[in-house]
This record gives C-alpha cells, structure tokens and sequence, in this order.
C-alpha cells in the first residue's frame, strides 16, 4: 500500500472499530460534501463449533473493516475529484466485501458523476439490497430516483427514510425531498417539507433557496427575496440561484440587483 494511503488509513482506522459488531460508513447525497455515519454489520448466523464460529466471525469483521478503510479511500479521492483513483479504491472494497451498502452507494455517485448512469443504476440498487432499512441509503436511492424524474417513487423513498427511527439526519431527507418536490411542481409539498427543515436549521442553504424558488411560484417575490438573500449570506450563488435572483429582482422592478445578478452570471460567478 503506497505511503499516503497508509497515512490515510491510520487516520481513518480508529472510526472504523468503534463497535465490536463492526461497522460501514455510508455518505449522504445532495450535501456539499459526503459525510459518513455508521451502520451495524449483519449479525453472524453461520452454525458449526463456536471456536471455528469464533474465527468466522473475526474474518468476516476484519474484511469488512478493510473494506470500510477503502471506502473512506474512495471517499477523499472523490471529494479531490481524483475519479479514477476512487474507483479503483471502491472496486477493491467490493471484491472484499461485495454486500457492502456503503460501497455500493459511493461507487453509485462516482459513476453518476462521470455520467456512467447504467453502473449508478446497477449500484444504487445493490445499496438498497444490503442496506435497504437505513435512512441514509433510503434518502440516497429516492436522490437518485428524482434525477431520473420518477418522482412518485422518489418521495416513497423519503419517506421511508424518515421513517426510520435510527436516521441521524432526517433533514437531509426532507431537504431532498423538498427539492425533489419542486422539480415536481409539487410546491405546496415542498413548502411543507422544506418548512421543517428550517424550523430546525434556520440556516440550511438547499431549503432557503428551495423556499425561494416555492414563493416565487406563488408570485410572493418579497418573501422570495427574502429566501434568497438569507441563502447568499451562507454562501456564494450557484448558476441556478443567480437565474432566480434575476427573475426576481425583475419582478420586483429593480433592475439594478437584476443587472448585478446578471452580471455576476456573464462573469462566471456561480
């Protein structure tokens, strides 16, 4: 194992045997960056002597332990945009432990984003097969599902994942399913998914700029100001914000914000 990857893994190590059981990271979609949880391995059910279960049992956590290792891997090496560095990280964490939900849902993004939509498809599938119970591959799979506009299925999908009493996050679910919403034209389902994530964040970019988008479908164009200019104070704008922030400044009748937020769109700024 190269020197870096080394340094990496002793980072990482210790994360990965908090719990005797063992665990899997798994990363959550739609988020600036990919952060990790951990998940209870499945509990050995093999028969046989207890010493030669004894040692099943402790092969089967070490591979998954390295496994995870190769997943955190595959998980910097992403977030660096080194892509093909990841996959072969991934790849390895699948030959050790191919029931790995966590795996399968990283490498599902890698190749989602290098526009490889039938290995994302194949991936995010097998992450709901081995991980299907868990909020996070949940919101994960109905992410996918509304880039691919099925959006009756996605929403079934978020609400699974909100319905599971161990999910850390589920305001990630419903901030996706807001957004999801949206490209739906639900806008009163988004209003309400995206209200309760800023009754807990006050400050959750997705659901400020979703709220926007939802009040100025309404013809609300104050209050979507209001959205918008609380989301930029966060952060800069992507392209699509600053298109609404034009739209809205229009409406409004001020066309100096509307030719600042043009401006900074011709310029390259979001």
């Amino acid at each position: 194992m190269p020197l870096h990857d080394r340094f990496i893994v002793a980072l990482v190590a210790g994360a990965l045997t908090l719990s005797v059981t063992g665990c899997a990271s798994t990363p959550r979609m739609n988020e600036p960056q990919m952060r990790s949880t951990t998940v209870a391995a499945v509990p050995d059910r093999s028969r046989g002597n207890r010493n030669r279960s004894s040692a099943g049992q402790t092969d089967r956590e070490s591979r998954r332990q390295n496994s995870n290792i190769l997943v955190e891997l595959g998980q910097r090496y992403y977030a660096r945009g080194e892509y093909e560095i990841a996959l072969e990280k991934l790849t390895s964490a699948l030959n050790i432990d191919p029931t790995s939900a966590s795996a399968h849902t990283v490498i599902a993004i890698l190749y989602e984003t290098i526009g490889d939509t039938g290995a994302a498809a194949n991936h995010y599938r097998q992450s709901l097969r081995y991980g299907g119970k868990q909020g996070d591959i949940l919101n994960n799979y109905g992410s996918w599902l509304c880039r691919q506009r099925n959006y009756d299925e996605a929403d079934s999908y978020f609400r699974q994942a909100l319905a599971d009493p161990f999910y850390k996050t589920p305001e990630s679910a419903l901030a996706n399913a807001g957004t999801c919403a949206i490209a739906a034209g639900r806008m009163q389902q988004a209003e309400e998914y995206l209200s309760q994530v800023l009754q807990r964040f006050p400050d959750d970019v997705q659901a400020l700029l979703g709220m926007a988008s939802v009040a100025y479908s309404k013809e609300e164009y104050l209050r979507a100001r209001a959205f918008l200019q609380r989301a930029e104070a966060h952060g800069e704008l992507d392209r699509a914000a600053l298109e609404l922030a034009v739209r809205i400044e229009e409406r409004l009748g001020d066309a100096g914000a509307a030719a600042a937020y043009r401006a900074r769109l011709e310029g390259g700024n979001g």
